[in-house]
């Protein structure tokens, strides 16, 4: 049943006054009293303030600028990596271009 203040419309809700959830998926829109402000993220726009304990999305690598990617995210043992494609180096091998220093 809805209370005062919130419609249940075909598409979705329409709620007037505070909305307190523990995840929000798509963009927030209409005057909330607050500045606009362009995640970056999918063309993500959020305008107030919203505060989320789970994130309901998919970001893509080329999407990060900054920040940290969690352990679990990461696979263990790293893959190993081979250097059969790499191409324009100098051989290795050559007398002259070894430099050494000893100290005794």
């Amino acid at each position: 049943t809805a209370r005062k203040g919130i419609q249940v419309l075909a598409d979705g809700i329409n709620a007037v006054g505070v909305v307190t959830a523990t995840s929000f998926a798509g963009n927030l829109t209409g005057d909330v009293n607050a500045a606009t402000f362009d995640t970056g993220v999918g063309g993500v726009v959020v305008t107030g303030v919203t505060t989320s304990t789970s994130f309901d999305g998919n970001l893509n690598a080329s999407q990060l600028a900054s920040g940290t990617i969690p352990d679990a995210r990461i696979p263990d043992p790293l893959p190993a990596v081979s250097g059969e494609n790499l191409t324009n180096l100098p051989a290795s091998g050559d007398s002259n271009d070894i430099t050494a220093s000893l100290f005794i």
